[in-house]
């Protein structure tokens, strides 16, 4: 691709109904006797077979929880209502999180959640933004003050309540501002590759 080819931004407030994944890729495992698909999660691992990988890595479009549903029921020619149980349950065992798309209703589902950054900013002051590129350079993020403050304590360590609070610190916005843009933020990273999300419950 040439150079000169301009990069296509990434929206922040569209629609952000989702179904993220929780949890970082390890691959097929090869011990197995039957094909597995390992994901890390809260320092456990968890072993996937051929259509509940494909339910979880779907889920890194970020699509809206019906695209997924009606895109899986038509490529597994299974009834709609069986994938919807079937994603259900990957929710209840938390390796993916379905958010509604208003930051106030899905806050107590990720605040808890632990963020890995995968990329890095790449040029940006607070006067013009901050912008990362992403997909070799195709995809632009570009962030304001505001979300660059949540995006830079998202250290791999941090959950989004914890650098929602130091961004607060950091930046002088308000709170309730910064979990709105953390909320939009996380969305669209995800869908971005940008990150790796995780969760800080240690349960099974």
């Amino acid at each position: 691709m040439p150079d000169s080819q301009p990069s296509t931004p990434i929206p922040f407030n569209a629609n952000l109904r989702a179904v993220l994944p929780i949890g970082i890729p390890l691959g097929w495992s090869p011990a197995s006797q039957e094909r597995r698909f390992r994901v890390r999660r809260s320092g456990n691992f968890c072993l996937l077979d051929e259509e509940g990988y494909e339910l979880w890595v779907n889920a890194w479009l970020g699509p809206d929880p019906a695209a997924l549903v009606d895109q899986l029921a038509i490529k597994w020619k299974r009834e709609p209502e069986k994938v919807a149980a079937d994603l259900t349950r990957f929710c209840e065992g938390r390796l993916l999180i379905k958010l509604v798309g208003d930051w106030q209703d899905d806050w107590l589902r990720v605040s808890r959640l632990r963020l890995i950054p995968r990329v890095a900013i790449v040029d940006g002051d607070i006067t013009k933004g901050f912008q990362m590129l992403l997909a070799g350079g195709q995809l632009e993020m570009r962030m304001d003050v505001g979300y660059y403050s949540v995006w830079a304590f998202w250290d791999g360590t941090s959950t989004i309540e914890d650098s929602v609070a130091a961004a607060a610190e950091f930046s002088g916005l308000p709170r309730r501002v910064l979990q709105e843009r953390a909320h939009s933020l996380l969305v669209a990273c995800v869908r971005a590759s940008a990150i790796f999300l995780d969760s800080t419950d240690k349960g099974d």
